[in-house]
């Protein structure tokens, strides 16, 4: 059917609209006319359709001047929020908790659908579906995990993290991630789910961003030495400044490297080297 573009409600949080993507669809629109319609729902109180799918499209046809549009009804709500996850959830000012949230609904959504309504859906689309709608010997948590990777276009170990996130990361640790600045750090956040109670997520958190600052640290004490910067008083204090740049494995495993004869006696050497040149200043 054909909608007149004015009665097309978009909501709040969708994603953001690119002027070159909309003018190159614009273009292809003009040339060969709008090849997959928008999809709406049904027309509310006020008699507009809430948009589901399709957003640049809508304002590829706006930017033609076009009154109407060609639209597809979807009439179930479940289908249609799925959907409209699936449309918004790579926005790039989404943090990696929000998008687990829309991951844990969009799983809950999925599992609340019959398996014959999902098989053939564009939301949940997959080659490997049998007759009755179940995917060939797979069970129903992972037919999920499947579903939602195809759907949203991710990993399915990234879904899974974000299922965990979303179901188990208490609002606590929530708010500490996003003062710690980990709000888009899935692992730490899948890491503190983990975690039993909100003292322990925190703690959790608490640990990685002490990790990580410590990492970025000694990043920036071996640019330092690299840059020959604020230059060591002795061959000793140059091997302590680079070795203590690393983390616990690379010392770990620098320290099994210098076990050996040849690098005592080169380390010797060295400290000779260095007080000979001191004497003859």
């Amino acid at each position: 059917m054909m909608l007149p573009i004015d009665r097309i409600h978009i909501g709040a949080g969708r994603r953001k609209t690119e002027k070159a993507k909309v003018k190159a669809l614009a273009d292809s629109i003009a040339l060969l006319g709008l090849r997959t319609p928008i999809t709406v729902l049904p027309a509310d109180s006020d008699g507009r359709y809430r948009l589901v799918a399709g957003r640049n499209r809508v304002e590829a046809c706006r930017l033609l001047g076009h009154t109407e549009i060609a639209a597809g009804l979807e009439s179930n709500r479940l289908l249609a929020e799925m959907w409209e996850i699936a449309e918004n959830f790579h926005r790039s000012e989404l943090t990696a908790i929000q998008r687990s949230i829309l991951v844990g609904r969009w799983m809950k959504l999925a599992a609340k659908m019959p398996d014959a309504a999902l098989g053939g859906h564009p939301v949940a689309r997959t080659s490997q579906v049998a007759p009755g709608g179940h995917l060939r010997g797979i069970q129903p948590y992972d037919q999920g995990l499947r579903r939602a990777s195809r759907a949203l276009g991710i990993p399915r170990t990234t879904v899974e993290r974000a299922v965990t996130v979303a179901n188990h990361l208490t609002k606590a640790a929530q708010h500490e991630a996003e003062r710690l600045g980990l709000a888009k750090n899935m692992r730490a956040l899948a890491d503190a789910a983990g975690s039993d109670g909100a003292e322990e997520q925190v703690a959790c958190l608490r640990r990685t961003a002490e990790r990580i600052g410590k990492r970025k640290q000694q990043l920036a004490q071996m640019k330092a030495v690299i840059a020959g910067t604020d230059k060591p008083g002795s061959v000793q204090e140059a091997f302590d400044r680079w070795f203590n740049s690393f983390d616990i494995v690379m010392k770990v495993q620098i320290r099994i490297w210098l076990l050996s004869k040849e690098a005592e006696a080169y380390f010797e050497e060295q400290e000779q080297l260095e007080q000979r040149r001191k004497a003859m200043h």
